[in-house]
């Protein structure tokens, strides 16, 4: 099954914590999960606070993570150092593709 996560919360939120339960979740039953990070949830890949949880995402099998770029705006951000290499920017035409070849997407 292909589950495309859409993580648009930031941080601060209980739905930003709730999303990545979901997804660690759905990643323990399904082996094809990708997250993509847009608006003010790719803030959630650099906040402290969920630093651990966004790491463990690799840890539950999720293979692909992804960021929104805009105009390249998010190709050069902080990301903490685990996750550096296994984050790749995409455009947004590129994430309109992702998103017509996912089965299922689940957006927070």
């Amino acid at each position: 099954m292909d589950i495309l996560f859409i993580h648009r919360q930031a941080p601060a939120t209980d739905l930003a914590r709730a999303a990545l339960t979901a997804i660690a979740g759905s990643a323990l039953f399904s082996s094809s999960i990708s997250v993509v990070f847009m608006n003010q949830g790719i803030e959630t890949l650099c906040s402290a606070e969920y630093e651990n949880m966004v790491k463990d995402l690799t840890l539950y099998g999720v293979k692909r993570i992804y960021i929104q770029s805009v105009s390249g705006e998010n190709k050069n951000m902080d990301l903490p150092a685990d996750l550096s290499g296994s984050v790749v920017a995409l455009s947004n035409e590129d994430i309109n593709r992702l998103m017509q070849q996912s089965q299922h997407i689940v957006s927070f």
